[in-house]
């Protein structure tokens, strides 16, 4: 959640006059020259809108709204996106779906322990694992076992199929 002004006086940045800096301040005059947000702007407004004291009535009118919130490719998920996730299910029923073996947006701040971590924000959560791969060949799930194995952050699962051994 930071903003230009957050980097220009960060430690890193401090005394600089990184290019970095003036192509952000510029992007956020021109967003605001046009009345528009960009989408980590509408994450940090609807964070502000769920947890700062003074929009508290909509935070907790969104709360009591969804009984239950189903979150895809939960592996890909920042931790703004989360705490959202977490204010709009409130202690409602939260399902998630996601692979960590499949994580490729770390780029795009997601964190691969919020997934790994899971149980222990909810701990009553049920985990159950889909194994079972209906598309793939059996050799194409041995090489990717074979691989994913050495994920250093990961819940260990087996991938398996009933279909055809495949071509080499």
């Amino acid at each position: 959640l930071k903003t230009p002004k957050d980097l220009e006086e960060s430690e890193e940045f401090k005394d600089s006059d990184d290019m970095r800096i003036k192509i952000y301040k510029n992007y956020q005059i021109h967003l605001d020259m046009a009345h528009s947000l960009d989408f980590d702007d509408l994450l940090i407004f609807v964070y502000h809108l769920f947890y700062d004291k003074e929009y508290e009535t909509i935070s907790n009118k969104w709360s009591r709204y969804f009984k239950y919130v189903l979150v895809d490719e939960f592996q890909d998920t920042s931790q703004l996106q989360y705490e959202i996730v977490k204010k709009i299910a409130g202690s409602h029923n939260i399902t998630i779906v996601g692979d960590p073996d499949q994580t490729i947006y770390s780029w795009r701040n997601a964190d691969i322990n919020i997934i790994l971590n899971f149980d222990k924000d909810y701990p009553d959560a049920i985990t159950i694992k889909l194994e079972k791969n209906y598309r793939s060949t059996q050799k194409i799930l041995f090489a990717a076992n074979k691989l994913i194995k050495y994920n250093k952050y990961r819940l260990k699962k087996d991938l398996y199929t009933e279909n055809d051994e495949g071509e080499d």
